[in-house]
């Protein structure tokens, strides 16, 4: 019964329906033969052009100097990154949500530096600084800026195409970092020459309520494109509620 309903819920969901065309569609990616997944093992780390970031979050792997990447995820978030060199990589975007009437514009930067420690070891670190500017009523209201930001870090174990990450984060208001953490454990699979199994899980540490969210998804490779979906699920609240992902990631520019 309970499934059942859960199951009727969701189908309701015209993006719901989306995504689970999606993961019938990576599941074929998936069920090649046991020769094909051997064989993609012998594809050079660098042909995974998406390495550097899971569904949203980075982990220790950086970009090249000279690659870039136009990141778009359920049509509001738009990031841009490029690797200034082999260690030191900027990224910045923005949620353009003044075309639909709100009188803020959010966007934000974040310089990120990676260090490989091994062969199979790479931590990667850095600081999203948020700025988000209001405009005030031309009469009473003046318009002006607020600032916040999240300082973050990865250690990340194991090669482009399978990896797992232990990231944190501490949010930033005006010169004070929070004094409790976000923690990150994410997953990353090659599942033949086109498909990854991803997932990607979040701890909010507070001293009030402790609670996650748990998300599990895939990304298919089309041509140089990357199409990600998923679902993602809080736990440790009243309630479920399954959010759909979608996301794709558009390589640029060819490393130096």
């Amino acid at each position: 019964m309970g499934p059942a309903l859960f199951f009727g819920e969701l189908r309701s969901s015209p993006m719901t329906r989306i995504i689970t065309a999606l993961f019938l569609a990576v599941a074929a990616c998936f069920s090649c033969s046991a020769q094909e997944v051997k064989d993609s093992t012998k594809l050079a780390s660098h042909d995974n052009l998406h390495s550097t970031h899971y569904l949203l979050m980075p982990n220790g792997f950086g970009l090249k100097r000279g690659e870039a990447y136009y990141q778009n995820a359920l049509v509001m978030l738009n990031q841009f990154g490029i690797g200034v060199t082999d260690k030191i990589s900027v990224s910045m975007g923005t949620i353009p949500i003044y075309f639909f009437g709100a009188d803020v514009i959010p966007f934000w930067v974040a310089p990120k530096i990676s260090l490989p420690l091994g062969p199979k070891v790479s931590l990667g670190g850095g600081v999203m600084y948020m700025f988000t500017y209001y405009g005030g009523d031309g009469d009473d209201v003046i318009g002006g800026w607020d600032t916040g930001g999240l300082a973050f870090g990865s250690l990340t174990v194991g090669s482009r195409d399978r990896n797992t990450s232990i990231g944190f984060g501490y949010g930033i208001t005006g010169d004070r970092l929070a004094q409790q953490p976000l923690l990150t454990i994410s997953h990353m699979r090659r599942m033949g020459r086109r498909g990854y199994l991803l997932t990607e899980n979040f701890i909010f540490l507070s001293s009030n309520n402790t609670f996650g969210i748990v998300s599990l998804g895939g990304r298919i490779i089309i041509s140089r494109l990357g199409l990600d979906f998923g679902m993602a699920a809080p736990v440790g609240l009243n309630g479920f509620v399954a959010i759909p992902w979608l996301g794709f990631t558009v390589p640029l520019g060819k490393p130096h």
